[in-house]
């Protein structure tokens, strides 16, 4: 396999990946169609201390990581 070959091919292996995961939260999103779709099949799924350490992780790593980038930019621009 040639160097193009590889290079053309892992970003749309990875691209097919994005893809089924976004068709995959689209699914999700039509089976609990109210807030919070990602807990509830969660906690449907593997019940409620699975959708706990789910919340927990979200509020604590995901999102305050992604409030932290978004500060950080905001201090540059106003700065």
């Amino acid at each position: 396999m040639s160097v193009v070959a590889v290079i053309v091919s892992v970003p749309a292996g990875m691209g097919l990946v994005a893809l089924l995961g976004a068709l995959t939260f689209a699914e999700i999103g039509g089976m609990y169609p109210r807030t919070g779709a990602q807990y509830a099949a969660l906690r449907d799924a593997y019940g409620p201390a699975v959708g706990f350490v789910y919340v927990v992780c979200n509020a604590t790593a995901i999102q305050a990581g992604a409030i932290a980038i978004i500060a950080l930019v905001a201090v540059r621009i106003v700065h």
